[in-house]
């Protein structure tokens, strides 16, 4: 009888033991879920403050002016323009790795991409005229729905900074100086 009282406690303590392994791991489980979703929230409002410095660009875009084919754009413009577009290009290298998704972002960020496609000066100057160095802005815009235009510098030695002439580069070569 005393060897069965034993094994009983054995018992019990070994099943209050795996118990209170399970809830541990499940508490442990639903406290990374938790992080991982804060963490989450935190990287698209970051990401949203990120595009805050662009809000020039973002407000400019959205004027009708940008429609127009024959649209001047000054250097400060063009340098700005850039930089938006650039933050694009990094944001899609995230969704391509898969550290973002796809579905908040288009919430979120498409319509941004709309305005810039919807400027023939930009698309003609960047994505048609210095396409080589926009191919992933191209690929993500194509992957939002948006029809880009082919190439037309296929064939133009890889000198250029991507700025088309009289795009700011004498500016942006000053700054990297």
């Amino acid at each position: 009888m005393g060897g069965n009282l034993v094994n009983n406690a054995v018992l019990i303590i070994s099943v209050v033991a795996y118990l209170s392994g399970v809830a541990g791991f499940l508490v442990a489980f639903r406290q990374l879920r938790t992080n991982a979703q804060t963490n989450t929230a935190s990287f698209w409002l970051n990401l949203r403050s990120m595009f805050g410095e662009h809000e020039g660009v973002h407000q400019s875009l959205q004027d009708t002016s940008w429609r127009d084919v024959d649209r001047q754009v000054s250097d400060a413009e063009a340098i700005a323009i850039v930089a938006y577009m650039g933050m694009f290009e990094l944001v899609y290298k995230m969704l391509r790795r898969r550290l973002i998704d796809w579905e908040t972002f288009k919430d979120i960020f498409a319509y941004r991409v709309l305005l810039v496609m919807n400027s023939p000066a930009i698309v003609k100057a960047t994505l048609v005229d210095n396409g080589r160095w926009w191919e992933t802005f191209r690929q993500l815009a194509e992957d939002l729905g948006h029809k880009v235009p082919e190439r037309a510098d296929l064939n133009l030695d890889r000198t250029s900074l991507g700025f088309p002439a009289g795009w700011g580069r004498a500016d942006v070569e000053r700054l990297e100086h």
